[in-house]
């Protein structure tokens, strides 16, 4: 029941600090600094890492219950094995932003687009393609 309370609380505010940081980004649009942008994808970082790290906190302790439900270890460990691939995924690309802002992750496959290319998909990095899709894909499976 902790689950279920727990899990229909957070997502809202997930696809809420979600749709914030796209509001900022429409409001502030081109003219950010360097300094704005960093702070913005840290703090972004930190919150979906909070959010992230209590779901799954939630989804593991449910496992007790679950525990006493199911005999097979599947049905016990599934769920919280689901969470925590779920977790990574969604927290690669910010992690990606944060480490490139803070000079981690330098170099030509830190770069989303290939030099020269200018932006769009067909302009996509090996790293680009990763990230850009693969978080994408994650995050409108959890918003929608």
């Amino acid at each position: 029941m902790l689950t279920c309370f727990f899990l229909g609380c957070c997502f809202p505010l997930f696809a809420l600090v979600q749709a914030a940081g796209r509001v900022i980004d429409e409001v502030v649009g081109g003219g950010v600094t360097d300094g704005a942008r960093s702070l913005s994808h840290t703090i972004s970082f930190w919150l979906t890492a909070i959010l992230l790290s209590a779901m799954l906190a939630a989804t593991a302790y449910g496992t007790r219950a679950r525990a006493q439900l199911q005999s097979s270890r599947i049905g016990v460990y599934g769920p919280l094995c689901l969470m925590a691939v779920a977790a990574l995924l969604v927290i690669a690309d910010p992690l990606r932003r944060v480490l490139q802002d803070g000079g981690v992750w330098t170099g030509p496959s830190s770069s989303t687009f290939r030099d020269g290319c200018g932006e769009g998909w067909k302009c996509l990095s090996t790293t680009g393609i990763l990230f850009m899709t693969v978080s994408r894909a994650v995050h409108n499976l959890t918003t929608e």
